[in-house]
């Protein structure tokens, strides 16, 4: 089903509220379950010579004002250590669902709903695919060998 460009763009406009709001709620919920903590943050001190401080936790760095040009290098490896999570509560879904809830059957509902949804998008994926494969070939191939095929060129 094709919905054409107006009512394409309606829809994208239409989930950028609900984006936005669910993107809130899991900041909150990942601020949280970081704010309870559990002692392991390390925190670093670098003097400079104007006696300047950087700090570097597990959640960033925050520099004194004459330090940003004698610590280049310290810089430039914080920020790649930056982009490592080094909280596994908020690295995914599953582990805030149980750093916020003790239930069990909380973290199977969100297992559950996670990989059922990664199931389908990849299905749907397969699926793209294998159109994707008929098309190439003119039509004279079968959707199930078709999603064969892609499946195959996929791991390619």
């Amino acid at each position: 089903v094709v919905l054409g460009l107006t009512w394409g763009i309606f829809i994208l406009i239409l989930q950028l509220p609900l984006n936005l709001y669910a993107g809130t709620v899991l900041h909150k919920a990942a601020t949280i379950v970081e704010a309870r903590g559990d002692g392991d943050e390390t925190t670093t001190e670098v003097e400079n010579q104007e006696s300047s401080k950087i700090v570097a936790t597990s959640t960033g760095y925050k520099m004194g004002y004459d330090s940003i040009n004698i610590v280049q290098e310290y810089e430039v490896d914080q920020q790649e250590e930056d982009h490592c999570n080094k909280d596994q509560l908020t690295f995914d879904f599953i582990g805030i669902t149980q750093a916020l809830f003790e239930s069990k059957t909380a973290k199977r509902v969100v297992i559950t709903i996670y990989y059922t949804n990664i199931f389908l998008v990849l299905g749907d994926y397969i699926l793209v695919m294998s159109h994707a494969v008929v098309a190439m070939v003119g039509g004279n191939l079968c959707l199930p060998i078709a999603g064969l095929l892609a499946s195959t060129l996929m791991f390619a």
